[in-house]
């Protein structure tokens, strides 16, 4: 017998609550909803006492997404006194995750209760400005790392005495390694100039400081 209901199962199931109390809930339920319900229960006879499923329903031709949690009473003897059915509306809190998914950083939701979908929410609401950061920079160390790459020889040197090669493979998006060829004045008698470098570190300053170091260079 339904003895009480809140807001967010009658938007679920799309009754007003003074149609449906102190009914049996086989009564009010469609098909779907009874198959879900023996699920449930189910699970409880199986001496589960709580359970959390996710549920989508059509509500007046609009798409909603709730979550439904079951909690068993007991008396202090293990009698089975019933249960507390609760439904928290997330379909907000899902649209804006999809927004998010996007790309849409300013995906926001408004959600005022202060349960765990509540709290949920407010997590949620700082995770688009922290990607927007972690986004920006992430651009910036690719135009870093793209600076830096370009700094290094495009092409090996060719001498007739000696195959030479070079490359560096960093362990960050940039680092502090570096090497070069240089040809001192006409490359007499086929000498060439190597130089190579290695910043203690790892990331943008030891990258910093290499380009500094090669600009005296």
């Amino acid at each position: 017998v339904i003895t009480t209901i809140n807001k967010a199962a009658e938007s679920m199931l799309d009754v007003d609550s003074t149609s449906i109390l102190n009914k049996n809930f086989r009564e009010v339920l469609s098909d779907d909803y009874l198959k879900l319900a023996d699920k449930i229960y189910d699970q409880a006879a199986q001496g589960a006492r709580y359970i959390e499923v996710p549920v989508s329903a059509s509500v007046s031709g609009v798409p909603k997404h709730f979550s439904l949690h079951y909690t068993t009473l007991m008396d202090d003897g293990g009698q089975n006194l019933g249960a507390v059915l609760v439904f928290d509306d997330v379909t907000e809190l899902e649209k804006a995750a999809r927004r998010l998914a996007s790309g849409d950083f300013d995906a926001q939701v408004d959600i005022a209760s202060d349960d765990e979908i509540g709290k949920v929410g407010r997590v949620f609401n700082t995770v688009g400005p922290k990607m927007r950061e972690y986004t920006i920079m992430r651009r910036s160390l690719g135009l870093a790392m793209e600076v830096q790459r370009s700094l290094l020889p495009r092409t090996d040197p060719s001498t007739p005495f000696f195959d030479i090669a070079g490359k560096s493979v960093y362990c960050d998006d940039t680092g502090g390694d570096y090497y070069d060829f240089l040809e001192i004045g006409e490359m007499e008698n086929d000498r060439i100039s190597v130089v190579v470098g290695d910043v203690s570190g790892h990331g943008v300053p030891a990258a910093l400081l290499m380009t500094t170091a090669r600009a005296f260079i």
